[in-house]
């Protein structure tokens, strides 16, 4: 019935207008609502307990409002059927016409305003998933019902001689237990409970039983609060919807069975209005009963869900990840591994049962501990660092440290780490040929230049001149057309090894390319201690180098200069 409504309301306006079947169904839907609404309204008139004018509840309220709750569009239409069919449900009651029309509008008033309320979610569906939505439930059965007491107090009070205070007081309970019954069963998503068949019927079976037996005739005893034991059950075990539709039952059969008179009810009350109340309270009290409490169960087992999820989710995250991921606690100024994912077994070379509870000191990877340690919950560290733990030599990581912040992981981080030794010796290779001579391994002329800024800037701040040497190979041009290039290549760099074995430390020794060389001596101050280093480095050339069974004589010359005040690395 609602369905059908609502499907057709909730269609976006660029949509094509509806076709005939569609308005077909939106008719169909239209016309069970205002019979519903109709046989719905005499009904309850005729359950009315005996000598009460009023109705213990008001099913058609409950389903106006809920009807409004999801109808978005076409509310005229809505409002139509509530005020023409309640209002002739009223008149078949017998109640006049003005006062049948009052109270018709008024139902349609409690619809829109209590529907209005639970629409009250920016654009979202009304639905009841939560104790937020409860509360938004009882607020919105609490102003329909003072809306239509209003109503009907003033339609009392102008068109008949009738107490309009009782007839307020009358209305709130019975309309108020009407949403309270029906709504939900609209804005509950239907959940199937993993519970038997068994288990299902057993607790429709007890409530069932329950109601019965404490609404039997001739039954006098005061014990409705029997009823409220297989209310939970449902509640716990069922889900929403169960309970709702329970909840429909319990009202249905104790205001049958109390308009006839038997029941507990029936038997204490001395006039049908107090009998009235009591059913009244019944119905209110089971539902905010077991109401709540199947809503909180239904959140409560929503949010277990989401946390499995989310715990499956990193689970797979963590255990599949790309990079390394290590969770460590915080222990003073060191870090013990509480769990680690495939990658970080298979990257240190260790097994997750050798590591786990272990104290991290891999190299320079325990440095890591006083970073943590440095580190306030929620702050994180990146950089690099060395591993040899896989034996496969040095191993470079990028990491990436994360502090936990919540209350129970003060003391707790991740530990993130990403294989970049590929980068790193191809980085460490490519400066390599920026800055040193492909053949002798030594510097080069870039490097050479560097070296020379940095003496010059230490010689302005010291005061102590250095000296600067250019070595070069005499007739070398004639070695590699007789022995060709390959042996000249030999050569150069057994030159080039002697010149560096003859060196003090924190010389440099550098090839500027061919047969040049060039030596930066800091600490050499003057010209004659040149000389003096110039000699020796001659001497130790001047030594014949031995390529196989032929013997290659070498001679150099040297040029020296000493830095002054205000030298360039160019001029030098």
């Amino acid at each position: 019935m609602l369905t059908n409504a609502v499907e057709v309301d909730n269609e976006s306006p660029d949509r094509q207008s509806p076709t005939a079947g569609t308005r077909a169904r939106l008719t169909l839907g239209w016309l069970a609502f205002c019979a519903a609404i109709f046989v719905l309204g005499i009904v309850a008139v005729e359950l009315a307990p005996r000598g009460s004018e009023v109705a213990a509840w008001w099913p058609a309220a409950g389903v106006a409002v809920a009807a409004a709750t999801v109808v978005k569009r076409n509310r005229l239409l809505l409002v139509v059927g509530i005020v023409v069919f309640s209002g002739l449900a009223n008149v078949s009651g017998g109640l006049p016409w003005l006062v049948s029309a009052g109270f018709a509008v008024s139902n349609a008033a409690e619809a829109i305003v209590a529907g209005w309320w639970l629409q009250r979610r920016n654009g979202h569906r009304p639905d009841l998933e939560c104790l937020a939505d409860m509360g938004r439930l009882l607020v919105a059965a609490t102003i329909g019902a003072v809306t239509i007491a209003a109503g009907a107090a003033l339609t009392v009070a102008a068109f008949t001689d009738g107490d309009w205070a009782r007839t307020a007081l009358d209305v709130i309970p019975s309309h108020g237990a009407a949403v309270l019954l029906i709504v939900p069963f609209v804005l509950s998503r239907a959940q199937v409970a993993n519970r038997s068949v068994l288990e299902t019927l057993g607790s429709w079976s007890l409530t069932t039983v329950a109601v019965t037996l404490v609404f039997a005739p001739g039954q006098d005893l005061p014990v409705a609060f029997v009823i409220f034991a297989p209310l939970v059950w449902a509640a716990i075990r069922l889900g929403v919807r169960a309970v709702v539709l329970q909840l429909i039952g319990v009202g249905v059969i104790v205001t049958l069975l109390t308009a006839r008179g038997a029941g507990p009810f029936a038997a204490l009350a001395a006039d049908g209005r107090n009998s009235n109340t009591m059913v009244q309270l019944l119905i209110v009290s089971s539902a905010l009963g077991a109401l709540p409490l199947a809503v909180a169960i239904a959140e409560r087992q929503r949010a277990m869900e989401r946390v499995g999820a989310s715990e499956e989710l990193f689970r797979r995250g963590f255990e599949e990840a790309l990079v390394g991921i290590m969770l460590v606690r915080i222990e003073g100024r060191s870090l013990r591994v509480v769990e680690v994912n495939l990658d970080v077994e298979h990257r240190l070379n260790v097994r997750q049962g050798d590591i786990i509870d272990d104290e991290l000191c891999d190299d320079d990877l325990r440095s890591l501990g006083d970073i943590a340690a440095g580190l306030r919950p929620g702050e994180g560290w990146r950089g690099e660092m060395n591993s040899n733990r896989d034996g496969r030599g040095p191993s470079r990581y990028a990491v990436a440290l994360s502090r936990l912040s919540g209350v129970n992981a003060r003391m707790m981080a991740t530990c993130q780490l990403v294989d970049v030794t590929a980068r790193y010796r191809a980085e460490i290779d490519l400066q390599r040929l920026v800055l040193r001579d492909h053949l002798t391994g030594l510097p080069n002329r870039v490097l050479v230049d560097q070296c020379l800024e940095y003496e010059l800037g230490a010689a302005e701040r010291s005061g102590r001149a250095f000296a600067v040497m250019f070595v070069d190979l005499d007739d070398f041009k004639m070695v590699n057309d007789t022995s060709g290039h390959h042996a000249g290549d030999q050569i150069l760099v057994e030159i080039g090894q002697r010149l560096a074995g003859c060196m003090r430390p924190g010389d440099t020794v550098a090839r500027m390319g061919g047969d040049e060389f060039v030596l930066v001596c800091p600490g050499v101050a003057t010209v004659e201690a040149a000389l003096t280093l110039a000699k020796r480095i001659w001497t130790t050339i001047d030594e014949p180098v031995e390529l196989g069974h032929l013997s290659y004589k070498v001679d150099l010359s040297v040029g020296v200069v000493v830095s002054t005040a205000g030298s360039t690395a160019e001029q030098l």
